[in-house]
């Protein structure tokens, strides 16, 4: 699909034994936090984990936020499959989610 994110941001992020982990946690439909310092390269790589997904013509059917507003913390907690990007700066959000 040229329409597709490219790949390349999440390789050079976590590289590629990483990305095999999320391949597998994505197709196990499962809870997917990313944190990053920077805004961007949470979006991006937000993006191309979906990109992974659209290579086999597949489409993530559950609750994606690239990047999770601090007054949506509780969305931390749902029971259901998501992808939330959380900038490292709301990570206090996601200790206080455990924790309760």
């Amino acid at each position: 699909d040229l329409n597709a994110p490219p790949l390349l941001p999440l390789l050079r992020r976590v590289g590629a034994p990483l990305s095999l982990r999320l391949l597998s946690a994505l197709l196990c439909e499962r809870r997917i936090i990313l944190v990053s310092k920077s805004i961007f390269r949470l979006s991006s790589c937000a993006q191309s984990i979906l990109s992974i997904l659209s290579q086999g013509n597949l489409v993530w059917q559950h609750l994606y936020v690239p990047v999770l507003p601090s007054h949506f913390a509780s969305y931390l907690a749902a029971p259901m499959p998501y992808i939330i990007g959380l900038p490292l700066a709301n990570i206090k959000y996601f200790h206080k989610m455990n924790k309760e």
